[in-house]
């Protein structure tokens, strides 16, 4: 019998409830053979990995792969495998990692973002980019910002929602925490994720498959998974393979000026959705 040994690449690899969303292998037998592919439900890109134990058994490809499969889409046959003698048993175990998002997608440099909460609000940056407790490797240019619990979150970019994920309820600085959290992503027109991380429970207020506008209210933030206290995680990325992401720079359209990169330790103020000039479907630009 097969065994799949993982399956969260970028997530981790535990058990969770509600589960991480992502990716179904599936195996069909035609004759002495076995055929691969991949099935992926999301409205995202996923990028896929698959890795095998075989015993007197060969693959038809060089493993391991790596496929990035659309949205809602279902790959052609990835993997076939033979028995090397079809007189012996044979037996395999595989390995699934994924990834949200695909190594090609290309973020602008000239993307402006609002800030993710009501506009005349004012908070602090309690961790910027390259911050000491967590903000290292793919979560490099992630911004932490100080909302108190239940404060409404507001959309930093338009695009669709891929990910909608609620009902954890615990928050500390414990990394067994890391995936036990609440968050928000939403895909961006140039195919970059844009993550809303430590929400309330039950406090959402979009769904998976609605388009939203930048300036939307889409949450309440919270202080549920891996944190110091109550605050806001932003962050906007792309898979680099199927097993790690990597973040980009973003730059702010506020109060105090546009394009900015925020700073640590500073504090920042909303701008209302017509203080800004020109937007399109929802994004900023033209500053």
């Amino acid at each position: 019998m097969p065994v799949l040994l993982a399956g969260f690449g970028c997530a981790g690899a535990e058990v969770l409830h509600p589960p991480f969303p992502g990716v179904e292998v599936l195996e069909r037998a035609v004759g002495e053979t076995t055929l691969f592919s991949v099935q992926n439900p999301q409205l995202s890109e996923m990028t896929v990995g698959l890795d095998f134990t075989l015993d007197n058994l060969t693959p038809s490809v060089r493993l391991p792969i790596e496929w990035v499969v659309p949205p809602k889409s279902t790959t052609p046959t990835l993997v076939v495998l033979r028995p090397k003698d079809p007189a012996k048993s044979w037996q395999y175990t595989y390995r699934n990692d994924f990834c949200w998002g695909a190594p090609t997608a290309q973020h602008d440099t000239n993307q402006l973002y609002l800030l993710p909460f009501a506009p005349g609000g004012s908070f602090r940056v309690v961790q910027g980019q390259d911050g000491a407790f967590s903000h290292k490797g793919d979560d490099r240019f992630a911004i932490d910002f100080g909302l108190p619990e239940g404060t409404p979150v507001f959309a930093a970019r338009g695009g669709l929602v891929v990910l909608v994920r609620d009902g954890f309820d615990m928050g500390g600085p414990d990394s067994s925490l890391k995936l036990k959290v609440n968050e928000v992503f939403v895909r961006h027109s140039d195919g970059t994720l844009g993550e809303y991380v430590h929400l309330q429970k039950d406090g959402m207020k979009v769904k998976v498959g609605d388009t939203i506008t930048a300036g939307q209210f889409i949450a309440h933030s919270g202080n549920t998974g891996y944190t110091q206290g109550p605050h806001l995680h932003f962050m906007v990325f792309r898979a680099k393979n199927s097993k790690d992401r990597e973040s980009f720079p973003i730059h702010f359209v506020t109060k105090e000026g546009s394009g900015l990169t925020l700073k640590q330790g500073r504090r920042y103020t909303a701008v209302g959705f017509g203080d800004r000039l020109g937007r399109d479907s929802g994004t900023v630009g033209g500053l």
